[in-house]
């Protein structure tokens, strides 16, 4: 895996050179850059020719992965063995550079037999895991709205982005209105005061203040959420100001 920079699992490197000395490298990656399988698009139409189209929506990803690392004593190498089993252990943020530079990541947990084989100075390592969210995020990117004004958000992934609207106080009494691409209308119903921030997060619809979902109960009017498309820039307004954050979005 010549060509992939850098690869980590939590603070642990698995493809590159660690902060012990060890040269870690990853002879083979699957499931990373590829786009998981459909959960199922179509449904047959009852009594009648076809099927009927639905909403594109996938399954989870699995990530598998084997290499080498070599260190200079074998007690280092037991510990790196250690230190890999232990970065495989729970739910992690799995990051890959690639040849490019470009950095993506995802959360991901077991799945499978993770395996760490230490021979003399030498480890071979394996392992499966899981994305249950199967999309990748990269760059972050952020976009200062002024008060009324349509400002062009950008998602360069490859896949849809939802985005985060921020509104913090204090601004004018009354409520705001955030207007998506396609004319969505997310309306709340008061403004944040001085010691507040309205966070609406368009991936679960919910409005939270201070970062409190329960603060934000019943403050919401119309809730129709959008996503910022891959590979272009679309208008969002936010008629009181604001800021518009999303990550670039990678299936």
């Amino acid at each position: 895996m010549a060509n992939r920079k850098l690869a980590k699992l939590g603070n642990q490197i698995i493809h590159g050179s660690d902060d012990a000395g060890a040269n870690w490298v990853l002879h083979s990656l699957t499931g990373w850059f590829d786009r998981p399988a459909p959960k199922g698009n179509t449904e047959d139409v009852p009594y009648g020719h076809g099927e009927y189209d639905l909403p594109d929506f996938y399954g989870s990803r699995t990530i598998t992965g084997r290499g080498r690392a070599s260190f200079r004593t074998p007690a280092e190498a037991l510990a790196g063995r250690d230190r890999f089993m232990g970065a495989t252990f729970g739910p992690v943020i799995m990051q890959v550079r690639d040849e490019r530079g470009k950095t993506t990541f995802c959360r991901v947990k077991p799945a499978g037999e993770c395996i760490a084989t230490v021979l003399g100075r030498m480890l071979r390592f394996e392992f499966v895991l899981k994305a249950t969210d199967p999309r990748r995020f990269g760059e972050s990117r952020v976009t200062t709205a002024g008060a009324g004004v349509a400002v062009m958000v950008e998602n360069r992934g490859s896949a849809s982005a939802w985005p985060v609207v921020v509104v913090p106080g204090p601004i004018t009494v009354g409520g705001y209105t955030i207007t998506g691409p396609n004319g969505e209308k997310y309306t709340v119903t008061a403004s944040p005061g001085s010691s507040s921030t309205h966070h609406v997060d368009m991936w679960d619809g919910m409005l939270r203040v201070n970062l409190s979902m329960a603060a934000g109960g019943g403050l919401v009017g119309d809730a129709q959420t959008f996503t910022i498309p891959p590979g272009g820039k679309v208008p969002v307004t936010l008629s009181k100001g604001g800021r518009i954050e999303l990550y670039d979005t990678y299936f």
